[in-house]
């Protein structure tokens, strides 16, 4: 993270241009503001209800629901959209973790293991998103997703006896 501020800094790295992205936030749809972006509150709001009821219930960031929700439905730039989740999944994966681990339910060297290998992750990850833009990025998440649902189909089968992979 100090790295890509020292770059920033350095004016090696340029933000994104949003100068051209004007958001609007509205209760309701205003009519006539064809070059403005109208992003519904309540919406939004019944978004991220649901998404934190989703992290409480089964431990997941969020990120795999809003990222596609926040493109396909509110037609926001995946850039934009790839920063906002993360600064969203921060604060509420922060409360669940602390809830849970009120609870006895952290695992301290699992954390720090997978921790390890997700910190260098991102940094790949985000030093990635400067070369992929929209749809590509959208094309990518889609392959994680269908691969997703492929090893959870996998595990079932074998669960089900229908597939033996020993």
């Amino acid at each position: 993270m100090l790295l890509e501020y020292y770059k920033w800094k350095a004016g090696r790295k340029v933000s994104v241009n949003l100068s051209s992205y004007k958001t609007g936030y509205y209760f309701f749809i205003k009519k006539g503001i064809p070059d403005l972006h109208q992003i519904n509150i309540i919406g939004l709001i019944l978004c991220g209800f649901v998404i934190g009821i989703l992290k409480g219930l089964l431990g997941v960031g969020g990120g795999f629901i809003i990222v596609p929700i926040l493109v396909n439905l509110f037609a926001i730039p995946a850039v934009i959209v790839t920063g906002t989740s993360l600064f969203i999944i921060c604060p509420s994966s922060a409360y669940g973790a602390v809830t849970h681990l009120f609870k006895g339910n952290v695992d301290f060297m699992l954390v720090l293991l997978i921790l390890a290998g997700s910190l260098i992750g991102s940094y790949f990850g985000t030093s990635m998103t400067e070369k992929l833009r929209g749809k590509k990025i959208r094309k990518y998440f889609v392959y994680i997703i269908a691969l997703g649902i492929i090893m959870i189909i996998i595990n079932l089968l074998t669960q089900f006896g229908y597939l033996n992979l020993k």
